[in-house]
Order: C-alpha cells, then sequence, then structure tokens
C-alpha cells in the first residue's frame, strides 16, 4: 500500500519506474503545495500553475535527490520560491498593462 511508504521508499519507486508511487507522491504534496501558493497571494489560477511547476521540478529532480528523507523541505521551499515567480511575472505583466494602457 503506497500511503503508508515514506518518501524515500516512494522516491526509490519512482526511480524504479513505478507509477502508482508517482501518484502517492503527487496526492501526497498536491494540497500542501497549492495551498502554500494561496496563502503567498496568488490566485487559483496561478496556485495551479504552481502546482504543476512543482511537480515538474519535482519529477526532474528525483534522481539528483540525495537525502529524499529530506522531502518535505525540499517541496516547501521549491513551492515557495516558484509562488515568489510567479507572484512577480503578475505584478510586472500588471505594470506593463498599465503603461501600454490608451487613456479613453
Amino acid at each position: 500500500m503506497s500511503a503508508s511508504r515514506t518518501d524515500p521508499e516512494l522516491v526509490a519507486a519512482c526511480l524504479a519506474g513505478e507509477p502508482a508511487a508517482w501518484s502517492a507522491l503527487l496526492s501526497r504534496y498536491l494540497d500542501l503545495v497549492y495551498g502554500l501558493a494561496r496563502r503567498s497571494g496568488l490566485d487559483d489560477a496561478l496556485s495551479r500553475d504552481v502546482v504543476q511547476e512543482v511537480s515538474l521540478a519535482l519529477w526532474k529532480a528525483l534522481p539528483r535527490l540525495k537525502q529524499s528523507e529530506r522531502l518535505l523541505p525540499w517541496v516547501l521551499t521549491t513551492t515557495r520560491r516558484e509562488a515568489w515567480r510567479q507572484g512577480r511575472r503578475r505584478r510586472a505583466a500588471a505594470k506593463r498593462e498599465r503603461e501600454h494602457a490608451r487613456p479613453e
């Protein structure tokens, strides 16, 4: 049963190509990632973008994770950084829109 597996066990199973392990790993952290993104001030759409970016980053990082028992801190840090990036992009786009808006 994958719900009772530890993060290191799930990471090892993911690296071994076990699809159920990837699903279990995502299920374990996606609500946390989404919630952190929302608490950082992002709307629903940008928070979902953060979830996707963090998921992709995790997939790419799995082979390089040297301490898979420290996955939670990695997820938290990666989420905070990505939420900050998304917020910065949103603010920059809003600024460009205001600067280029035609007066009515």
